[in-house]
């Protein structure tokens, strides 16, 4: 073993990490220890089996580190054909620069070169990979097939030698040997194709059901929230009656200072809200209005001073809408709580678009105490409500997951303020 051949598979090393999106101690030390017994104990075998070694440690490499078959697949085949790329180029620019210069590069320059182009092509990969799956989905088992071709035209020439000169050249002609070859890998194509057609079938299942369950939740919501409202017709009813009984006993006196006490305020509050909740106009999703509307009533009939503000035209789509309407009950919900125990304080919603992205910002005053526990409410169970009443903000970290939201946390001059930004859909 020179200092070439090891020199290689540390290319190889260095390029695995590069194309990782995740990279951690444990993984770099076991990779790193395969790659080991491997050059050491199969150093003396052929080329090709040292590579079909090589694949399947970088297949269980990629896989711990991806979770995903095709993005293991693609990555593990992709590392022979790029290295082999960067030791083309640099040998090709270093021929003609000793052929002008006169000067022979050192053999540590004719490693390191093809390492760091390898390096850049790898992280320029990378990124290249996650755009593609983020447009499309469907670009992810194109682009293993692609890595699967490459590393099959790599590879056939190893193969045919190492067949022929084991065998003899008499064994197989190398017509057969090539039909074999292309059959092995025609293939294993299709084994792994289908397996991420199944592993996506699944995956839609499982995101039915889970949509099937956040729609009976919102089901539930509206029940809810109709119950609110069947509530606050009913204190109605007792104010009319009220102010009834003042009527009927000629008592006005009585009946104005009720009506500045009980009704008055309570009226203006209803009306201002009303005009406010008009802007709702903007937004063209009916289970999103519901939400904002419903909750925005019961918060102002429990006393709590709201604002409301849709600045643009707001368009969501109905593929996440359920996992939304969820987020943003859990959202409000604490919120008007919050207020409540407080005693005091305002709500204020705002709806507004950046480019492409949807901004939803719900804030409120808060209690100075809040600001100690602000990395914990997310833990499931903990609230600064008491045990085992924060589930909520633990249920919207599980609904944030693979969907296309992000939320942003801030507590500043006693308000508490949760930005929801709800990214375009790709794909």
């Amino acid at each position: 073993m020179d200092f070439f051949y090891i020199g290689n598979y540390a290319i190889s090393l260095l390029t695995i990490f590069c194309l990782k999106k995740k990279r951690t101690i444990p993984d770099i030390i076991a990779t790193s220890f395969f790659y080991g017994l491997t050059i050491f104990f199969l150093g003396d075998y052929s080329v090709l089996v040292r590579q079909i070694a090589f694949i399947l440690i970088n297949f269980g490499s990629f896989y711990y580190s991806e979770k995903t078959i095709p993005q293991a697949v693609t990555k593990s085949f992709i590392i022979e054909p790029l290295q082999q790329f960067s030791t083309t180029i640099i040998l090709s620019l270093s021929s003609l620069f000793i052929l002008k210069n006169s000067i022979d590069l050192s053999p540590v320059m004719l490693l390191l070169l093809p390492a760091l182009l390898s390096c850049v092509v790898a992280i320029l990969l990378r990124k290249l990979l996650i755009r593609l799956e983020s447009i499309n989905q469907i670009l992810t088992p194109v682009m293993m097939v692609f890595s699967i071709i490459l590393f099959a035209y790599t590879l056939y020439p190893i193969f045919v030698f190492d067949v022929t000169y084991t065998f003899n050249d008499n064994w197989l002609n190398n017509r057969s040997l090539t039909g074999i070859f292309i059959a092995f890998f025609i293939t294993l194509t299709i084994l792994l194709t289908l397996n991420w057609l199944n592993d996506r079938k699944r995956k839609r299942l499982v995101d039915d059901q889970i949509q099937l369950e956040l729609d009976r939740a919102y089901i539930n919501q509206l029940e809810q929230h109709s119950l609110e409202i069947r509530k606050f017709r009913h204190d109605q009813s007792n104010l009319l009656l009220s102010i009834n009984a003042f009527i009927a006993e000629d008592n006005f006196p009585g009946l104005k200072d009720y009506y500045s006490k009980h009704v008055g305020i309570q009226a203006r509050s209803i009306n201002s809200l009303d005009r406010q909740l008009t802007s709702l106009a903007n937004i063209d999703n009916l289970p999103i209005k519901s939400i904002v509307y419903t909750k925005l009533q019961l918060a102002n009939i429990q006393g709590i001073e709201v604002t409301l503000e849709v600045l643009d035209s707001i368009h969501i789509s109905n593929k996440n809408v359920a996992s939304l309407v969820r987020i943003l009950g859990i959202f409000l919900d604490n919120s008007i709580e919050a207020l409540k125990d407080l005693g005091y304080g305002s709500l204020s919603v705002a709806f507004f678009k950046i480019e492409d992205t949807i901004h939803i910002i719900i804030q409120n005053d808060c209690d100075s105490s809040i600001i100690q526990s602000i990395s914990l409410l997310e833990e499931e169970g903990f609230s600064t409500k008491g045990k085992n009443r924060g589930l909520g903000l633990s249920n919207v970290k599980a609904l944030l997951r693979n969907r296309p939201f992000l939320l942003e946390t801030n507590i500043s001059e006693n308000k508490f303020t949760q930005e929801l930004i709800v990214l375009p859909e790709r794909g």
